[in-house]
């Protein structure tokens, strides 16, 4: 039932922090217990916990017993729920016992000899005692280890890719046609004028992306969206094309003018976090993260919560400056946070109006590293919503001050969807 979903969900996650007893534990819970309620509250505490265990271990300051014994308190709470509930039913266990490495077994034993000095009679079935031996650990996952010529880093090609076509492995019958001239749209689509042949009618690539484009917005899908349960406000698609570029461009400072309420600030440093624990994500808005400002947001995401609930928030991998983007307090926020880093990337998207938008390419193009990006979001507003004229701006910014300096990328656009069409500017020089 939903035990065993949840106990799953925390197995993965134990795994991936590197104590497989924690998950063994937890996937025998999952099959003991039938039902258990209050997983949400739980769920939260785990979060915390987790978040904790790995920045500890990463350091050296937590090995897996330690981790296990946080475990112990999940599976203390699931069983003192179960307890109060009286829903609690435990089957198989001297089929599923005898099948454990004995000192998992023992544990098991002892969780469950917590649990029952407080559990009705008839709740808990019994369970045979492991035999004694000695306490070892079980064999990591996945021990094989890549050389480190595979682990290292690639860094990504020194040009710029001027155009997207791809070419169909399988054109499904004839169903995919890129035609040999094939042109992107004024406004960025790559590939435009190659088609889709489904349900009876022929379809111009131009013509799903911005279908999806209007759908997107017009429903407000934007809103529906968290990360960690932080509203995020970043398709999917772009959301990992962005994933993609920070893992490989790897810059350890990202300036990110346009905050909202802090989950995209939360995404791009847990990518960023995993490849370099001293990198810094600088997000600057004029309104507090507790502000959104959709004001459909809590009717689309009632599970959303405060991005200050999230550990990382106040880590130091993130910092948070309220102001406007040109404010000279937040420009000489930048100034100091800039020095020594060695590679920076900023992110526009903040007011995507047009002289919002020069106004951020012109101040924030000086501290872009050569070789880096500055990301104008959102230029999908040209073709939907006219007057903003972002892209117009992407345009004049590259006609003048950052003409032969700067140079439209389009090698993260590769999923030919995209909000930000011909707004990945890579610079070139200084």
């Amino acid at each position: 039932g939903n035990v065993s979903k949840f106990s799953f969900h925390l197995v993965m996650r134990y795994r991936d922090a590197g104590c497989f007893m924690a998950g063994a534990m937890l996937t025998y819970m999952g099959q003991a217990l039938m039902q258990v309620s209050a997983l949400d509250s739980m769920q939260e505490e785990d979060d915390r916990f987790l978040m904790a265990s790995r920045q500890a271990r990463a350091e050296g300051d937590q090995t897996c017993s330690e981790v296990e014994a946080g475990v112990e308190a999940v599976v203390r709470r699931m069983l003192a729920q179960a307890a109060t509930s009286g829903e609690a039913k435990i089957s198989g266990g001297a089929d599923c016992l005898g099948h454990l490495e004995p000192s998992l077994a023992r544990a098991v034993n002892a969780h469950f000899a917590l649990a029952t000095s407080t559990t009705p009679s008839g709740a808990l079935g019994s369970f045979p005692s492991a035999k004694a031996a000695p306490a070892k650990e079980l064999p990591r996952a996945n021990s094989q280890q890549a050389s480190t010529a595979q682990c290292a880093h690639h860094p990504p090609p020194s040009d710029v890719m001027p155009e997207m076509v791809l070419q169909p492995l399988d054109d499904f019958n004839g169903a995919i046609k890129v035609p040999a001239d094939v042109k992107p749209a004024a406004w960025g689509v790559p590939m435009a004028t190659a088609t889709v042949s489904v349900n009876n009618k022929t379809l111009e690539v131009v013509d799903i992306v911005d279908g999806y484009n209007f759908l997107f917005e017009g429903l407000h899908m934007f809103s529906m969206l968290s990360w960690r349960g932080v509203a995020v406000q970043q398709d999917p698609i772009d959301a990992f094309a962005i994933e993609d570029m920070l893992w490989r461009e790897q810059p350890d400072l990202l300036i990110e003018l346009g905050t909202n309420t802090g989950g995209s600030a939360l995404f791009y440093a847990q990518v960023m976090q995993d490849y370099n624990p001293d990198s810094l994500v600088f997000t600057v808005d004029p309104h507090p993260p507790s502000v959104n400002w959709d004001k459909n947001a809590e009717s689309l995401c009632p599970h959303c919560r405060d991005v200050s609930c999230h550990p990382l928030w106040n880590s130091g991998a993130i910092e948070f400056k309220q102001g406007v983007s040109w404010e000279p307090k937040v420009v000489d926020r930048v100034e100091q946070i800039v020095q020594g880093r060695t590679k920076v990337m900023v992110m526009q998207d903040a007011n995507h109006l047009h002289a919002s938008v020069i106004n951020d390419l012109e101040i924030y193009d000086k501290f872009v590293t050569v070789g880096s990006y500055f990301l104008v979001q959102d230029t999908k507003l040209t073709r939907m919503r006219p007057r903003y004229k972002t892209l117009e701006a992407v345009h004049e910014f590259l006609d003048g001050q950052g003409k032969g300096r700067y140079a439209i990328d389009k090698r993260y656009e590769y999923q030919l969807f995209s909000h930000h069409h011909n707004g990945f500017l890579r610079k070139m020089k200084q």
